[in-house]
């Protein structure tokens, strides 16, 4: 996997600090401690001589080089910060400077009880200053090892961060286009299986016209070149009603009736009629008294469909012996079943299955099914489909009034 720059560069960033620190206390290091035993042997050598040659010449060069090595190490970045964080090493170089400052004033003149008591104790302190340098640089160097592993772990959480948010991002991003490309592809389909839709129903009715409208014409002009008048006029209108189921099927009927708007009980009886006397199965119409009524067209005409389709896959798929079309009142609501005893099917797998499979094994084609969800969605209603194998179908259409 590549890592962007712009990640890079932040890494980057982030452990520039590491090495600031690891800062030694340069320039002075283990330095400081060899010339404090360096100078201390040298001021004892120089004490001894002092007390039987008596040149205190000699002992204030002695002197001079550790206040040198003092007033050099007081300028160092090491003892401010060690002095800013510790009383008792400030204590330890006023010592060591109150001792020197008194040999300078005193030390020619003074009794050698005296001048070996404060030359004591300029050595002792000398040694203690580091000893307790010494460990306060390992305690330094142990808390700067700390900071330098915690920070590196830090480090490499961040890193394992920043690589996991970019694997969940690439994988989004292959998710959400994958889920274009199928939805595209279903778009494809659908609107395939809307052209195929149209054929089909354009040679539908182009098979009503033969076999019904045409051949009932070429019976008239027969019976009416035999002088057949009464039979011309029954073939006349068993025509004109094979017309007008032909038309009802191609568009929903005039939903406004000439004495004023239609009523849904009406509508939905004039649809099982029609299908009973189109396909020969037996269609019952129930309606509950006082029933809830529907003054938007749209959301009639929807459910017109919804109804229609319904029944058409009664017609075309479910074997059956006989179908309902029950309408009641709900609690706030109109309630719709179509049932049939026809063989059933599984709507979830008749839903998931391929085009070519679902041709093969003669089941309800998904897009009407879908069509029929997409009317119900569009109208806020609920649609419940529940079927199983060789147990018949129910449709259940709940609208809230």
């Amino acid at each position: 996997m590549k890592i962007s720059p712009c990640v890079t560069i932040f890494l980057a960033f982030l452990l520039l600090p590491l090495p600031a620190l690891a800062d030694d206390s340069a320039p002075w290091g283990a330095d400081f401690s060899e010339k404090i035993f360096s100078y201390g042997a040298e001021f004892s050598k120089q004490y001894n001589d002092f007390l039987y040659i008596k040149d205190f010449s000699l002992l204030q060069n002695a002197v001079q080089n550790v206040k040198t090595l003092s007033d050099s190490y007081k300028e160092s970045r090491e003892y401010k910060r060690i002095s800013e964080q510790s009383r008792d090493f400030r204590y330890l170089f006023e010592r060591i400077d109150a001792d020197i400052a008194w040999i300078f004033q005193n030390g020619e003149h003074a009794e050698d009880s005296e001048l070996q008591f404060f030359a004591n104790d300029l050595l002792q302190t000398l040694f203690k200053l580091n000893d307790y340098r010494t460990s306060i640089l390992n305690q330094y160097q142990q808390e700067r090892f700390s900071k330098t592993v915690r920070n590196g772990m830090i480090a490499a959480l961040v890193m394992v961060f920043v690589i996991l948010v970019l694997v969940i991002w690439m994988i989004l991003l292959k998710n959400r286009m994958l889920s274009k490309e199928y939805e595209k592809k279903q778009s494809e389909a659908f609107a395939r299986a809307v052209f195929q839709a149209q054929e089909d129903e354009r040679d539908r009715i182009s098979n009503e016209l033969h076999d019904t409208v045409a051949q009932e014409i070429r019976a008239i002009r027969l019976k009416a070149e035999l002088g057949e008048t009464q039979e011309v006029t029954a073939l006349a209108t068993q025509c004109m009603n094979e017309m007008r189921a032909i038309c009802y099927n191609l568009m929903p009927p005039d939903l406004k009736l000439a004495d004023g708007t239609a009523t849904v009980e009406t509508i939905f009886s004039f649809l099982c009629t029609n299908f009973e006397r189109q396909n020969h199965i037996p269609c019952e119409f129930f309606a509950q008294e006082k029933l809830h009524q529907i003054q938007d067209q749209k959301i009639l005409l929807n459910l017109f469909r919804i109804v229609q389709e319904a029944l058409t896959n009664v017609a075309k798929h479910a074997k059956a012996q006989h179908c309902s079309v029950t309408l009641r009142n709900g609690t706030d609501s109109l309630l719709i079943f179509v049932t049939d005893d026809g063989i059933g099917f599984e709507p979830e797998k008749t839903l998931s299955l391929p085009k070519t499979t679902r041709q093969s094994e003669n089941v309800v084609p998904h897009f009407g099914l879908k069509s029929m969800q997409s009317r119900a969605e569009l109208i806020g209603a609920k649609l419940e489909i529940n079927s199983a194998q060789n147990d018949g179908t129910e449709i259940r259409i709940e609208l809230a009034i």
